[in-house]
């Protein structure tokens, strides 16, 4: 590329210049850049206050979260195992299957957690096949196994061989659903 020294008023010094620098067009057509960097900074206020004026001053208030959780699901390639000390309640699942994903690794372990990253719930995938339930927190998961049971089957998880929507993830984003749906409103 061809490179040129220009003075440039504006800047009151000598500044290399490809040939197609959108300061170098000012400067030819004998236009301050001064005037167009001190107008970036009152036309950014400008656009700044557009949405206050418009909505009002609601939106400069933060919104107030207490209460709004949602549970995030987190896989790993890994089995987890939780420390006994941390374990509220174990439950088996041996009649729920999953798939193998097409690609990859299987997921060994899905941890349930809150925005706070507070865990609740792992699953683990066993060599034998079978999924363990381990629950680190206060719920109880014993009168909503056969609608775990249910809503893998419909969901086909045991066929769904998806990397992340299938397999353990589709187990965990099910009980995701009833954890949410009935134990923590």
């Amino acid at each position: 590329m061809f490179m040129k020294r220009l003075f440039v008023e504006g800047f009151g010094m000598y500044m290399p210049f490809q040939t197609a620098h959108p300061l170098m067009l000012l400067v030819r057509k004998g236009l301050n850049p001064r005037f167009y960097l001190s107008s970036f900074i009152p036309s950014l206020f400008i656009l700044l206050t557009i949405p206050t004026l418009a909505y009002g001053f609601d939106v400069l208030r933060p919104i107030d979260t207490k209460g709004l959780t949602t549970l995030n699901v987190r896989l790993s390639s890994k089995a987890i195992h939780p420390p006994r000390e941390f374990v509220v309640t174990t439950h088996n699942l041996p009649d729920i299957t999953i798939a193998k994903p097409m690609v990859g690794p299987p997921s060994k372990s899905a941890i349930l957690e809150n925005d706070q990253r507070h865990r609740m719930v792992v699953l683990t995938s066993e060599e034998s096949g079978n999924i363990t339930v381990y629950v680190l927190d206060n719920i109880d998961l014993a009168p909503y196994l056969q609608t775990l049971r249910a809503l893998t089957a419909n969901r086909g998880c045991a066929h769904d061989r998806m990397t992340i929507t299938g397999g353990l993830g589709c187990v965990a984003i099910s009980l995701k659903e009833i954890i949410e749906a009935e134990i923590l409103p």
